[in-house]
């Protein structure tokens, strides 16, 4: 596997390190990634010594094991491993610190007043000479105790504070143009569009959908085809959002996300009118199959009372076939169906089709053809 390259997270880019680190950032699979370089670069070789890391699990939901990672951490510090040199402690995935109404571990008193006492003691005094200390956090609350106490020793130069963001489409954008440089793959703007779309932001789930893509082509620069047909579709992507409220008849917030997908760069009218097309003939399959009394009482599948002729159209629908789909995909896209009728899929898929045609054959503004599509299909 190719290395990793740095993030572009606020912090100290070179050097040593302080022996204090904070790593957070909203998405919990690029904190777990900076974390990898920050050990890397705190304590050389710490895969390979099992005894220079030691790990606190701060991702709890119990009072109680809160108090217990608190205690944990001091005495790791207070007594590093017998074996290790220049060990570091490690607070994974801290979970307490956040916003106080996040949690119920976050707002009870006892672990507020022991995080009280942890940070005060660490603003004062810092860690053992020798011992470096590691938080990770997916959701530390910025006005906490701790990150203000963590701030200030920042300024002193005794902290250091990577913020590695993510959350967003912007932030899994940056995650596949960074993966792509590491590996040497090339993929087109409009493709990689297309692809965060489909995966969503989440930075575990990009990297995944993003190997098996280029698995499936054998390194070759894909299609928008390829990742149509290899790459899972999240309910964080964009394809999933403007599938689902113009699946629900919703006009205005149809067009309200049309305008906001249309603002991020990369993004086109073509490929939004495709996914609208995509989710209608979808919608036509369970609508006709629920109208014509094809589908069983629960109307989530198909009957098992069909006909030889009804089996065998089945059959060839292969991954046309919305009832075999998984659960997370087939429920909404069936609770979307119960709004419309035939007569309205029907109208609503000739408005996108005209749309299309006149999109690759008119010199029309693309974008006002896209609202006038959405405003016709979803006229009641």
């Amino acid at each position: 596997m190719a290395p990793r390259a740095k993030s572009a997270a606020p912090g100290p880019a070179d050097g040593p390190l302080p022996p204090v680190v904070l790593v957070h950032g909203t998405d919990s699979f690029l904190v777990e990634e900076k974390a990898d370089e920050v050990l890397t670069r705190i304590a050389p070789g710490w895969r390979e010594d099992e005894f220079k890391v030691q790990r606190v699990n701060g991702l709890v939901d119990r009072v109680d094991d809160a108090l217990a990672a608190l205690r944990a951490v001091r005495s790791a510090m207070l007594q590093p491993g017998f074996f290790a040199s220049d060990p570091v402690v490690w607070l994974r995935g801290l979970s307490f610190s956040a916003a106080p109404t996040a949690d119920r571990t976050s707002k009870s008193e006892a672990v507020r007043d022991a995080l009280d006492d942890f940070r005060a003691e660490l603003r004062a005094n810092g860690t053992p000479p020798g011992v470096s200390l590691l938080v990770t956090s997916a959701n530390i609350a910025k006005n906490s105790g701790l990150y203000k106490s963590l701030q200030a020793m920042e300024k002193e130069g005794r902290a250091a504070i990577f913020d590695v963001g993510g959350g967003g489409a912007d932030s899994a954008r940056r995650l596949v143009e960074r993966r792509l440089a590491e590996n040497g793959w090339t993929m087109s703007a409009a493709v990689r569009a297309a692809f965060v779309a489909r995966v969503g932001s989440d930075g575990g789930t990009v990297v995944s959908e993003l190997e098996k893509l280029f698995a499936y082509t054998g390194g070759a620069e894909p299609t928008a085809e390829d990742v149509a047909e290899i790459c899972s579709v999240s309910t964080e992507g964009e394809i999933w959002e403007i599938s689902d409220v113009f699946g629900r008849r919703d006009v205005t917030g149809t067009i309200a996300v049309v305008r906001r997908l249309l603002s991020n760069k990369g993004s086109s009218e073509m490929a939004l009118l495709r996914m609208l097309e995509i989710r209608i003939a979808d919608l036509a399959l369970a609508v006709d199959a629920r109208e014509r009394g094809l589908l069983a009482p629960s109307g989530d599948r198909w009957s098992p009372a069909l006909g030889e002729a009804d089996r065998a159209a089945v059959a060839d629908l292969g991954k046309a076939d919305v009832f075999a789909r998984p659960s997370f995909q087939r429920g909404p896209l069936l609770d979307q169906a119960r709004r419309w009728t035939g007569a309205q899929v029907r109208r609503a898929r000739l408005a996108l089709m005209r749309a299309h045609e006149r999109m690759v054959t008119q010199s029309v503004d693309p974008r006002a053809l896209l609202e006038l599509a959405v405003s016709e299909a979803l006229a009641t």
